[in-house]
């Protein structure tokens, strides 16, 4: 199941990945921070030298599709619907490399940045929409 919900009105040009839904689940903020520790060392990039993550390189200098994924804020930053599927190509040839836990995440991450593309709509990460009971 791909974890991404529709937008509602005022989101319409938002597809929102849902950070606590689906089978892989990315239940907190801290746990998506270590996801894209992970990511960035599959891709050879050392976050710490990021800007927005201690370091001061530029995040335009990043030669890797990956590399607007990484530098997306979350709970509310947005990549842009012509960024998605390069970012979810590049995604998909680092699974290999993922641990399975990470590797289930990757593929619904994926999953939702190619919808996101597919329907022309910027992707989103929210807080998990889940109720608890």
């Amino acid at each position: 199941m791909v974890a991404v919900r529709p937008a509602s009105p005022c989101e319409k040009r938002t597809r929102i990945f849902d950070l606590g839904s689906g089978g892989a689940e990315l239940p907190t903020h801290t746990r998506f921070h270590g996801f894209r520790v992970v990511l960035a060392r599959a891709a050879g990039i050392e976050l710490e030298r990021m800007e927005g993550f201690g370091g001061t390189q530029r995040w335009w200098s990043v030669r890797d599709a990956i590399g607007p994924l990484l530098e997306l804020a979350e709970p509310d930053g947005e990549l842009e619907h012509l960024l998605c599927a390069s970012a979810a190509r590049r995604l998909r040839e680092l699974i290999p490399v993922l641990s399975e836990w990470d590797h289930a995440s990757a593929v619904e991450l994926a999953n939702g940045l190619m919808l996101a593309a597919r329907e022309r709509r910027r992707f989103g990460f929210r807080p998990s929409l889940k109720q608890k009971s």
